[in-house]
């Protein structure tokens, strides 16, 4: 969790570095282009969700709120081979988290509407708290249909993400920048909460303790942050590159005649030689023409 710290305290500074240069250079533009603000989400969200990180690492390492943030499973320990530590802390990192990765995939790389977004948004919130409370049902029947129903409906709101990707592929200019990379950022986060949710359930058979699952999910956190932010760079370089191309295609350039000239040491050398050759070169293309 130290080495964690250093790592997002970097990254963090980097984010917001970033981002006070970048605004601050666009200041300027924001009266004559109000829509240029939500250029600045993504980055002011990766700076959120960097924050989140170096305080549950924070407080992993210190212990500190241990009454609030750390809980002991009541499942029976006769049927679980496994020690009953419930690490609260990451279940309310992914409560802010989680939330802010969605708005990412879904408003900022697809643009989807925020109506889109919402529903699959608190349902997976609710589906998160279900797999949470999990750990403090008693009853095998009762706690097993809980899971069920958190599972259920993981698979739900995997089902709307995936029709955002399927709508901006299929709206999307085929030139438009990044146009693969956009979608296929919502689909790693279905695949990645899959795999959040295998581990979470070897971890309540008691195939692995809850150290190792607790590594495992702080890993991911940190990977699964760092590998957004990497994307959204590439989308920016992406969005920047096309953005220029589109200006000098309809920049209004004069046309100015320029003649080529042979250079020696800085001086002029054969050049009537040159004009007479493209002379004839424009003659013989004007007599093609004409034949």
């Amino acid at each position: 969790n130290a080495y964690a710290m250093c790592g997002l305290a970097t990254i963090l500074a980097h984010e917001f570095v970033a981002l006070v240069i970048n605004y601050r250079t666009a200041l300027p533009l924001l009266d004559l282009i109000p829509s240029i603000k939500s250029v600045f989400l993504p980055s002011v969200l990766l700076c959120v969700t960097f924050a989140v990180l170096l305080a549950e690492n924070a407080i992993l390492f210190t212990g500190w709120g241990s009454q609030f943030l750390f809980h002991a499973s009541v499942v029976p320990g006769d049927e679980l081979s496994r020690d009953q530590f419930v690490p609260t802390v990451i279940y309310a990192e992914w409560l802010i988290n989680v939330p802010i990765l969605l708005v990412l995939a879904g408003k900022c790389a697809l643009g989807r509407p925020m109506g889109e977004i919402f529903g699959p948004l608190i349902w997976t919130n609710v589906y998160i708290l279900l797999a949470w409370a999990a750990h403090f049902v008693e009853d095998a029947t009762a706690r097993w249909a809980v899971i069920a129903v958190s599972f259920a409906l993981y698979g739900w709101v995997s089902y709307d993400m995936a029709q955002w990707a399927v709508e901006f592929h299929r709206s999307a200019p085929q030139a438009a920048p990044t146009r693969i990379l956009r979608p296929c950022l919502t689909l790693a986060l279905i695949l990645l909460f899959g795999v959040y949710g295998i581990v979470y359930l070897v971890g309540f058979l008691g195939l692995i303790t809850s150290e190792q699952e607790r590594t495992f999910y702080m890993s991911m956190n940190i990977f699964s942050k760092l590998a957004m932010s990497l994307a959204f760079a590439g989308i920016k370089t992406g969005a920047y590159h096309d953005m220029l191309v589109g200006m000098l295609v309809n920049a209004n350039l004069p046309f100015v005649r320029q003649v080529a000239v042979a250079d020696t040491d800085g001086e002029l050398d054969n050049l009537d030689e040159l004009r007479e050759m493209l002379l004839k070169h424009s003659e013989q293309r004007s007599g093609d023409a004409a034949a």
